[in-house]
């Protein structure tokens, strides 16, 4: 594993081909990956996994990814978790192909989860997530790690449209305060028409 500026290296030798990455630590818990091997593009996090569980409260997320017609989708809100089996509400922000929020006002969406999440039969940290509402897709496999949930989207019988994002968990009274500074990650592609 690479210390400092200087990056490790891994391999994900996968049914879909085998993929090498460039590792960062950010600490014992956190690793950045991005693909040096030449082919399609893939950049992401592992975390730590201590616990299988989701957090409780409030959990802020964002996803991207494709719609069910190939447009490049993203979103982002909050959602309330008992942590244990029930996402009970929830609210979205939505651009879709450049549509912001289906061209609504108020700008966020609800969503809801009745009977969310339950464990796979194999176990393994896996949980399965169904969404109602959610523009982004119904069915999620969730990954719990110690940042909060990885999510990936697993609806089947769509001709296109994948989505992922994470979920962390929101510190009571949070808030954005204008003099301090922060990192910026921003990921997607610049939606524009040609005539």
């Amino acid at each position: 594993m690479g210390s400092g500026t200087t990056p490790g290296s891994a391999a994900l030798n996968t049914s879909f081909g085998n993929f090498t990455f460039d590792v960062y630590a950010i600490d014992s818990t956190h690793l950045k990956l991005i693909e040096n091997d030449g082919q399609a593009i893939l950049v992401g996090d592992v975390f730590t996994q201590s616990s299988a569980t989701i957090p409780s409260g409030n959990l802020v997320f964002t996803m991207e990814g494709l719609d069910t017609t190939s447009n490049l989708f993203a979103a982002g809100g909050v959602m309330n978790s008992d942590g244990s089996s029930l996402i009970s509400s929830g609210s979205e922000d939505v651009n879709d192909a450049g549509l912001v929020d289906n061209g609504t006002n108020p700008a966020t969406s609800s969503f809801r989860s009745p009977l969310a999440v339950s464990f796979t039969p194999t176990g393994g940290g896996r949980l399965l997530v169904t969404l109602t509402g959610f523009v982004g897709g119904s069915s999620f496999a969730a990954y719990p790690s110690d940042a909060g949930l990885l999510m990936l989207e697993i609806d089947t019988g769509l001709t296109a449209g994948v989505t992922s994002g994470i979920a962390l968990p929101q510190t009571n009274g949070a808030s954005i305060i204008a003099s301090q500074g922060y990192g910026l990650n921003l990921s997607g592609e610049d939606v524009f028409n040609v005539d």
